[in-house]
């Protein structure tokens, strides 16, 4: 109330907004600091529209999610942080071509990413190449047997193809191998629709 056209206060409360989950107050906040944000202060905008972009995201409103990310990209065009984004946006969206674009952009900077190999299954998958997207979750499994994440991802795809007995070995695996909390959740979450499978 004081400053109004203080730009950095108004990022901070548009940041506290969002994860109060008011995404139209985050939203005129941010939008309002973009409008103040000098063009040089390139590192404040980059995070103002990676904001707005979640803010999008949120409202499954992948239109404007993308035209944000790609704004954040040109001020930061080695993000892989962003490129992640990016290619996530395109496959809720259902821009195959363009997400395999992105995961393998950071697969080739950094080739056991085990996220982006769950992305590339997740392309795979959808355009019905059940075969190819085993085969980049069984990678990441073989990469890094003590990550649950990479089970929990496994699973997923397993779970999509109607999978669930290995579904379920998968998450009890995760459960096992560190911190579980995730694959435990899952297991959870699945037992609301495959009860008897989850309890066998």
């Amino acid at each position: 109330a004081k400053e109004p056209n203080d730009y950095n206060t108004l990022f901070a409360r548009a940041h506290q907004h969002f994860y109060n989950g008011d995404y139209t107050s985050a939203l005129a906040d941010v939008n309002q600091a973009l409008l103040l944000t000098p063009k040089t202060d390139s590192d404040l905008r980059f995070d103002e529209y990676i904001l707005r972009a979640r803010i999008s995201e949120a409202r499954h409103d992948y239109t404007s999610e993308l035209a944000d990310l790609h704004m954040a990209q040109e001020l930061q065009p080695k993000s892989l942080a962003c490129t992640d984004m990016i290619a996530k946006a395109n496959l809720k969206a259902g821009n195959l071509t363009a997400a395999e674009k992105g995961f393998k952009t950071i697969l080739r900077a950094e080739s056991m990413n085990y996220d982006a190999m769950y992305g590339m299954a997740q392309v795979e998958l959808a355009r019905g190449n059940a075969k190819a997207a085993m085969e980049h979750v069984d990678k990441a499994v073989d990469l890094f047997r003590t990550e649950p994440q990479v089970y929990v991802n496994r699973a997923d795809i397993y779970t999509r193809q109607g999978n669930v007995e290995s579904a379920v070995v998968d998450l009890l695996m995760g459960m096992s191998v560190g911190n579980g909390g995730v694959a435990a959740q899952r297991l959870f979450d699945l037992s609301d629709t495959y009860y008897d499978g989850v309890m066998n």
